[in-house]
């Protein structure tokens, strides 16, 4: 019985522990804001000559997941 106690113990403390909370890690990600795009043009050779190969566009929009704001 007293091992089942510890072991619940434990269990329950580490699991307080190990929730990410609001702040993943206490770190806020400022790498990128709402509203900033990037853009790529892709392009490849044949014996000198560049043909277009695609275009690609990423943006960032902020969202609510249960009812969190995410990017």
């Amino acid at each position: 019985m007293v091992k089942q106690v510890t072991l619940l113990f434990f269990i329950l403390l580490g699991s307080k522990f190990l929730s990410a909370g609001d702040e993943f890690c206490g770190l806020r990600n400022t790498a990128f804001q709402e509203g900033e795009t990037i853009n790529y043009n892709v392009y490849y050779s044949v014996i000198g000559l560049y043909i277009n190969a695609g275009n690609a566009t990423f943006a960032v929009n902020q969202e609510k997941l249960n009812n969190k704001p995410i990017y």
